[in-house]
């Protein structure tokens, strides 16, 4: 519908006939004209009505032009079945009105722009307030010359439960450890971004902190991890912790003199651990080494050099005051301690609290204590009578009392056997089977008196077998 020109009061006479233009010749009274009001060639609506022949009349649109005529370029009705008609000359008025047609053609373009309303968003200033979306909320949005409805799930919105959602994946720009791609509001500098071509990274206070790569190696601490998980420190310190909270854990220490080092509680190097070094293996307690095995195989315990010494390979180097090994069960099971002590070798005794025997240092001479020396024990491994001894007191000898060296040639049971003895006063004693003293065929000697005693007592002084003897 063209924009018309609308005035009112608007009327002028006309003396011209035809069906050309026609020319206003003054105003009606109380009205006004036309070269007055009304633009050049702005159209607008016109009706000529016949004074002086009033059955012709006729509406339409025309203009005024730079003449000052009206043309009349469209009949919308008029007395000549709606054609233009041919006025002829006399009185007749030419007024600015309104036609019917244009109010009909008006109210038909208003119902219909009423219903193209209806079905559009109303205005948001008589929306109802709320705080969060639905995914099916249709939003308008503008779309080239035109405008298309979207549902509110193809942007992120907030939903019901607080939570922004999103139907579809999220691309967003690379960013980097100081501003990632993904961040908080109130710690821009913390997040996720793409630190490379597949892979992930996540940076806290500005700073890359942890890599995912493209062959899902993990790394904390360096970009480039080697293996599935890689650890490095700036410095020396733990780089892994593993434990059970409230209990004990396992640590991970790193130190560049050593190639590993893995400790448990405590803190810092000292603590009770295992380090790894180039060649070597050692074991840590109260913050110092106790045990190390070496890159040839030798264990030192209390000494971090158990390798070869003097034409030796020592396999197994303990070091330590005495006793560095026990034997046995608890002490009332009867255990038995080695080691070196006052400078010399020794094997303790642990339930008499004394030394069974011992090696002295540079001489290697063997003492025994106690009962000294026996080689073979009715009461030993394997319950056979005593073979060789040296003791202090044996018990089972009625006399001489206290003898030194026992022989027994013959193993009779739990018995005493046929030997010799030598007691500690020189003399020599033949023991047959149990018998014990100068009885039996026995001889015995005291100082330099030999004697041979058959059935009695030889005496004399002249020599071996001398006095007495028949």
């Amino acid at each position: 519908m063209p924009t018309l020109f609308f005035a009112d009061l608007v009327r002028e006479l006309c003396q011209d006939g035809g069906t050309g233009p026609l020319m206003p010749t003054g105003a009606v009274p109380g009205h006004r004209r036309f070269s007055e009001i009304v633009p050049a060639d702005d159209p607008f609506h016109y009706a000529i009505a016949g004074i002086a022949q009033p059955a012709q009349w006729e509406v339409g649109v025309g203009r005024i032009d730079s003449a000052g005529r009206l043309q009349r370029d469209s009949v919308a009705a008029s007395s000549n079945a709606g054609d233009r008609v041919d006025f002829a000359p006399g009185l007749k008025t030419i007024a600015l009105t309104v036609g019917a047609e244009w109010f009909a053609a008006h109210d038909v373009a208003g119902g219909e722009l009423a219903e193209a309303l209806a079905a559009k968003q109303p205005l948001s200033t008589t929306h109802a307030a709320a705080a969060t979306g639905a995914a099916d909320d249709r939003v308008t949005v503008r779309r080239g010359e035109g405008w298309v409805n979207i549902p509110l799930s193809a942007l992120a919105f907030r939903a019901g439960d607080g939570r922004y959602a999103l139907d579809a994946p999220l691309g967003v720009q690379n960013g980097g450890a100081a501003a990632p791609a993904i961040g908080f509001a109130a710690d821009p500098d913390t997040g996720l971004f793409r630190a490379a071509a597949d892979a992930i990274g996540i940076a806290t206070d500005g700073v890359e902190r942890l890599r995912l790569s493209a062959s899902g190696y993990v790394g904390i601490g360096t970009n480039a991890p080697a293996v599935r998980l890689h650890v490095e420190a700036g410095g020396t310190g733990d780089v892994a912790r593993f434990g059970v909270a409230g209990g004990q854990s396992l640590y991970l220490h790193a130190d560049a003199a050593f190639t590993g080092l893995f400790n448990v509680a405590g803190a810092g190097a000292g603590r009770d651990g295992m380090r790894i070094g180039s060649d070597f293996i050692a074991l840590d307690t109260a913050a110092a080494e106790r045990v190390r095995v070496d890159g040839a195989g030798n264990v030192g315990i209390g000494t971090a050099s158990p390798a070869n010494s003097g034409g030796f390979n020592r396999q197994l180097h303990i070091q330590g005051d005495y006793p560095c090994v026990t034997l046995g069960g608890n002490v009332a099971a009867r255990s038995y301690s080695l080691g070196v002590g006052g400078g010399e070798f020794a094997i303790w005794d642990n339930q008499a609290a004394a030394s069974a025997m011992q090696i002295a240092a540079g001489t290697g001479a063997v003492a025994f204590r106690g009962s000294l020396l026996q080689l073979g024990t009715a009461s030993g491994p394997q319950s056979v009578p005593t073979r060789i001894s040296l003791d202090t007191s044996y018990a089972n000898s009625a006399t001489p009392t206290n003898q030194q060296l026992k022989l027994n040639l013959v193993p009779v049971s739990a018995t005493e056997g046929y030997g010799w003895t030598v007691d500690n006063l020189g003399r020599l004693w033949h023991q047959a089977g149990s018998s014990i003293g100068p009885t039996g065929g026995h001889i015995f000697a005291t100082g330099n008196l030999a004697r041979w005693q058959s059935g009695a007592l030889a005496t004399g002084d002249g020599g071996p077998f001398s006095a007495g003897v028949g």
